[in-house]
């Protein structure tokens, strides 16, 4: 076993049972939200029975199994450096990924590796895909929603430097010269930042985050900062208070999903956390090939941040062949996905299982209890945070009112919960070597904007559905493992034509992220083997190199 900082006891939980019962939040819209959001912002009595009627007392009546473990407020494990890690840098993860087996989903969208060909051959150059990129930007609302701050003089001259690096044969490496985005959340200097709300300020004081410097340092080339729910408190991604709520592009009557997460050995200093032990940062690609270049940049440690320093560095490692590889289950908590999504991820299992993982039954205690722990736990840190409601949407205020809401000895039961939680998954890692923890992305393919264009410009309120969304991703945030999503398959929508993706989620021991990398390529190649009926391209994809070509 590696040598980690933080490492939590094994010690297995009590057994309980999962039964979870439909929510009882109320469901607001329009005028109702409004109002609702003034009241809970200035008058405590409404936002006192919001918060019991969410269920936060609940920890209260578990105060016994609770108090046998220590409040954990920090869930960060460290898997240590070694001595020599610490030279290893953008440098290092260049020569790193020049051996690997870059490539794209067939038939589907350009990888890193396309983008690197083309620019090598001079058929193109990244000037040229970053000027068509920012044309069709400006020019479709649609994709003008994605982005909250795009600062074209200075995208253009990294995209001219690239291009001349090019021209004299002396790339950076694969990375030099494709267009990247990041989520508003972190800082770029010379972009405004907002967190995805009305009010905007200048990049704070220490300029761009850790992370977004080391893919500036490989050449990629910063188009922008993305768009995310108001200060990444829902998973809808609906702004009625910017009015520019992108839509799912797969089918336009469905939100595209919200807040993302990633590994918390991802430094993004001096950027502050919304959520201070709930935050992290991490890659999104189409590819599993573009997410470990991603991530391998991003993860190389920040020596001038104590926390990031210490952890080992993303070197790639080669698996040992008699390593296990096992899939736990806890059954019936998947079980609990709607029908087709439990289908898709069953026939996702049965294929890993083929391919030589092995399927073992495992248990969570207090799942329920847990999840509300977390929500707790995020709208309290947030809610400590300064942040002023005046100027959020209505759902917001009332979130943010919840979170000043919430009593010492509530705030303390919940991180109490975390460690349960955390040495319970430790326990289970050390009896299960190898182990994975896989469930559903979501146990619902998409959310339905159900109010249609009404939903669209004055918000909506539903933790109901949020909870629902998230019933399955929370554990890896609130814990500090390492997870990962893969899209297994497409279903039916509810309104409209356009199939809605269905991902599968593997959970891994803290420091696991090669195993999360080697089990995302095996689920890959069984998409790629199967057909792309499992990743229907979006009717609204563009081919942007196909277009920079023809643009004269």
């Amino acid at each position: 076993m590696p040598a980690f900082c933080g490492y939590p006891d094994a010690r297995e939980g009590p057994n309980t049972s999962h039964n979870p019962k439909p929510g009882t939040n109320p469901v607001l819209r329009g005028l109702p939200l409004a109002i609702a959001g003034s009241a809970a912002a200035n008058i405590g009595f409404i936002t006192s029975f919001l918060w019991s009627n969410a269920g936060f007392n609940r920890l209260r009546k578990l105060k016994k199994d609770l108090d046998k473990y220590e409040p954990r407020y920090d869930p960060t494990v460290t898997p240590l450096a070694k001595e020599g890690d610490t030279a290893f840098g953008v440098k290092e993860v260049n020569e790193a990924i020049a051996s690997f087996k870059h490539q794209g989903t067939p038939g589907q969208y350009h990888s890193a590796a396309d983008f690197h060909t083309a620019f090598s051959s001079g058929r193109l150059s990244p000037l040229k895909v970053t000027e068509t990129l920012l044309e069709l930007i400006s020019t479709h609302a649609e994709h003008a929603k994605a982005f909250l701050d795009i600062n074209k003089p200075v995208i253009l001259a990294a995209a001219e430097e690239s291009s001349r690096r090019y021209k004299a044969g002396r790339p950076l490496g694969l990375l030099d010269g494709v267009p990247v985005g990041i989520k508003d959340e972190v800082d770029l200097e010379g972009h405004q930042k907002s967190l995805g709300s009305c009010k905007s300020e200048p990049c704070p004081e220490g300029g761009t985050s850790w992370c977004v410097k080391k893919l500036e340092e490989a050449g990629a080339i910063i188009m922008g900062k993305l768009n995310m729910h108001e200060l990444g408190l829902d998973t809808t991604n609906n702004n009625g208070s910017t009015g520019k709520t992108p839509l799912n592009p797969h089918n336009p009557h469905y939100y595209t999903g919200g807040s993302s997460g990633g590994s918390a050995r991802i430094s993004a200093a001096p950027t502050q956390r919304l959520a201070t032990s709930n935050g992290v940062f991490g890659p999104m690609a189409s590819s599993m090939s573009d997410l470990e270049i991603g991530y391998r940049f991003m993860a190389v440690p920040d020596p001038n941040t104590s926390e990031s320093s210490t952890f080992a560095p993303p070197k790639p490692v080669a698996a040992k062949a008699n390593r296990p590889k096992r899939i736990g289950i806890y059954k019936p908590w998947f079980e609990q996905a709607d029908p087709p999504v439990l289908n898709a991820c069953r026939a996702a299992v049965a294929h890993y299982e083929s391919a030589g993982y092995t399927t073992v039954d495992i248990t969570i205690p207090y799942l329920i209890e847990g999840q509300l722990a977390h929500a707790m736990t995020i709208l309290s840190e947030q809610s400590s945070g300064g942040n002023q409601l005046g100027h959020l949407a209505p759902a917001n205020k009332i979130l943010l009112s919840l979170g000043k809401q919430t009593p010492a000895v509530d705030f303390l039961l919940a991180q109490k919960m975390r460690s349960l939680l955390m040495e319970h998954v430790s326990f289970l890692f050390r009896k299960h070597p190898g182990l994975l923890i896989v469930t559903p992305t979501t146990p619902n393919a998409g959310w339905h904007i159900s109010w249609g264009d009404g939903d669209l410009k004055y918000g909506i309120s539903d933790a109901n559905a949020s909870l629902r969304n998230m019933e399955y991703i929370w554990l890896a945030n609130f814990t500090g493992c390492p997870a990962l999503s893969i899209p297994v398959g497409m279903t039916e929508p509810k309104e409209g034509r356009g199939k809605i993706p269905i991902g599968l989620m593997a959970m891994a021991e803290w420091g696991g992220e090669e195993e999360l990398l080697e089990w995302g390529k095996t689920g890959e190649q069984w998409i790629f083997e199967s057909g792309n009926e499992k990743l229907g391209k979006p009717e609204s994809w563009v081919d942007v190199l196909k277009l920079a070509t023809n643009v004269k």
